[in-house]
């Protein structure tokens, strides 16, 4: 039996805004805050002549970046959202194409091949989880029919 609002008709929805902005900020919280704490408090430990580039430098916000793009990839594939909805294709290319880049990076950090400064390094990796952070937004809002 489907609730009735006065007068007898079929009560609305709730927005749709509204539980979206619940799914992001749920999954702002607990998928990019919580990665990113062990960061933060490290800094608190490290010695006093030591840059916080050279403590990025290692890929760490390039790990994060690729785990929440991962995330993103999976609810825009699990959704029941309509399979040609362009939003949701433009989502799967920008995961694609952020997930790729940021396993690149990494591949260049990790091998110790890479051509890039720390500085470079850590620049683009900060662009890669801005990405993310991003594209995890708008995947999370994009499918909120799914809850």
């Amino acid at each position: 039996m489907t609730p009735t609002a006065a007068g007898g008709q079929e009560a609305q929805p709730p927005w749709p805004m509204k539980d979206a902005a619940a799914r992001v900020c749920r999954w702002f919280f607990y998928s990019v805050v919580l990665a990113v704490i062990p960061i933060v408090i490290s800094f608190a430990w490290l010695p006093k002549n030591t840059s916080v580039t050279a403590l990025l430098s290692h890929g760490d916000l390039a790990v994060i970046a690729s785990a929440l793009l991962g995330l993103s990839m999976g609810e825009i594939f699990g959704s029941e959202e309509p399979q040609q909805n362009w939003i949701r294709e433009v989502l799967i290319g920008a995961c694609i194409l952020c997930w790729s880049a940021s396993l690149l990076l990494l591949s260049f950090i990790s091998g110790g091949a890479s051509r890039f400064t720390q500085n470079q390094e850590v620049q683009y990796s900060w662009w890669l989880l801005l990405a993310a952070v991003i594209v995890g937004i708008a995947s999370f809002a994009v499918t909120v029919s799914r809850t």
